[in-house]
């Protein structure tokens, strides 16, 4: 991790691929990519980092054991792309292993399904510029199906309070942040622990370490959405949430943190819900059926929906209802 202070960059230039294939020694920029067989989407990630304006960046992909094509296609881009090859060991651990390599100052953590604007780091590096006391820089988001087509945007905006507001959800997905590598040093890497939410987790963390988060506006990146997404997995997705919240419960009565769990049990499900609709209904009884302590968190949350004298009160305690606040359309389903 720390390998040298932040230093100044110059103005953003064209990225010199594909007429250019120099990787350079000690770039500004770190992209990691962790693959699990998703080989037919690596390429279209790559290229959209290949097409950025900002040219002084390196790729790591991580091949986390797949099966498919994903390691040809990682060597296909030559010295262009550094490709790391693991045991299947989960997306937590092979985001560590990108940043075990990464030379950057800054990283950005980008799935193998996703895809960036050419616009985007160089924004982002912009903004890390302009105010060296933030660690974290977040953009907005194009919601896309499997085809490319996009259906919605996203975005997020900070309270003072980043901490208390990250406890309400995960409000981003997470390639549309780019965080300081000195700022991840002072908290440890992605939980290995955890099969999903793991950058809920880490902004958590970095907001309770008193690191400064700043939205960067516009919708700068696509968060592709398929059968194949982990957010999909709704029995998975609660069961993360509940051990994310357990991690930070120590900060908070135990009150306000089932109320909290709750909260974020409902929210989850309204947002999720109409995409998956019937097997999604599946997945939410089976994961109360895995996980009793779920069964609590809905039972709460059906009372929290159903008495507004109730919400009011939990607004006035702090505890992030957003039904009150945008009519029950959240962006923290991811």
């Amino acid at each position: 991790l720390g390998r040298g202070p932040d230093r100044a960059r110059p103005a953003a230039v064209r990225a010199p691929w594909p007429r250019d294939p120099w990787r350079p020694l000690h770039p500004e920029v770190s992209v990691g990519i962790p693959c699990f067989n998703h080989g037919k989407y690596l390429r279209a990630a790559i290229d959209s980092v290949a097409r950025s304006t900002f040219a002084d960046v390196e790729i790591v992909v991580v091949d986390d054991g797949s099966t498919d094509d994903t390691a040809a296609i990682a060597r296909s881009y030559g010295a262009r792309v550094q490709l790391i090859q693991q045991t299947n060991r989960g997306l937590s651990a092979a985001r560590n292993a990108g940043i075990g390599v990464a030379k950057g100052r800054l990283l950005h953590f980008l799935d193998a399904d996703d895809c960036i604007d050419p616009q985007f780091l160089a924004r982002m590096v912009q903004a890390a510029d302009q105010q060296d006391d933030a660690a974290v820089f977040c953009g907005g988001w194009r919601l896309v199906d499997s085809t490319n087509r996009p259906f919605a945007t996203g975005s997020v905006s900070l309270p003072a309070n980043t901490y208390r507001f990250l406890l309400g959800g995960n409000p981003m997905p997470c390639h549309a942040a780019v965080v300081r590598r000195t700022a991840i040093a002072t908290v440890e890497l992605f939980d290995e622990s955890l099969a999903a939410l793991e950058d809920w987790d880490l902004w958590l963390r970095l907001a309770g370490a008193g690191h400064r988060f700043v939205a960067v506006p516009g919708a700068l990146v696509d968060y592709r959405r398929h059968p194949g997404s982990m957010s999909r997995d709704i029995g998975r997705m609660l069961a993360a949430a509940h051990t994310v919240l357990r991690k930070h419960r120590g900060h908070h009565p135990t009150a306000r943190w089932r109320g909290m769990r709750a909260i974020r049990f409902g929210q989850y499900c309204e947002n999720v819900l109409p995409e998956v609709r019937r097997s999604g209904a599946r997945s939410i009884c089976r994961a109360l059926l895995r996980h009793p302590a779920l069964v609590e968190s809905a039972l709460l949350y059906s009372l929290f929906a159903l008495c507004p004298p109730l919400r009011r009160r939990l607004r006035v305690s702090g505890l992030p209802f957003e039904r009150d606040q945008d009519g029950g359309r959240g962006d923290r389903s991811v």
